[in-house]
């Protein structure tokens, strides 16, 4: 099991940085994270379209920075209290879900595509973490993947502009 948060289980911080405790399952928990972002994203578009899940988004990054800045000041940093923290994967897999109609099959190629960014780490993902500390390197670098994918999803739906 992954590190209990530091602020206890309801502080608002803990709901949201480990959104809503998914980050303290034993397995994987930025992928679970990332699988339980697709409902919220989905309910977000089809109440509001792409700038309501870009809104939510931006809700999420925003919080996410407040909470894991939070987490991370009350750790020690033998806890491991960053593999706990999730919010970041769920603002990369929001921020991917932007760039797709809202389809369980285009749903499913974005978070595969998403996780494989997580998971496999390439440029930029690796540049960002290094360059940012704290709660703005772990939110950023997980964005930056969500961009990439992002592109390369909207692109080959929409098409290259000539």
């Amino acid at each position: 099991m992954s590190t209990p948060p530091p602020l206890g289980f309801w502080h608002p911080a803990s709901l949201i940085g480990t959104w809503f405790g998914v980050g303290m399952l034993p397995k994987a928990p930025g992928l679970w994270a990332a699988l339980a972002a697709l409902p919220v994203a989905f309910s977000l578009q089809h109440a509001a379209g792409p700038l309501g899940v870009a809104i939510g988004c931006a809700i999420l990054f925003v919080s996410g920075l407040w909470a894991t800045e939070m987490l991370l000041k009350n750790a020690n940093e033998e806890d491991g209290i960053e593999d706990t923290i999730v919010i970041d994967n769920v603002t990369g897999q929001t921020l991917t879900l932007v760039a797709v109609p809202a389809d369980p099959v285009f749903y499913a190629i974005a978070y595969i595509g998403f996780t494989l960014m997580i998971v496999m780490k390439p440029w930029p993902t690796t540049a960002v973490r290094p360059a940012f500390n704290g709660a703005v390197g772990i939110m950023l670098d997980d964005v930056f993947g969500a961009i990439v994918i992002a592109a390369l999803l909207f692109f080959s739906i929409q098409g290259v502009p000539a």
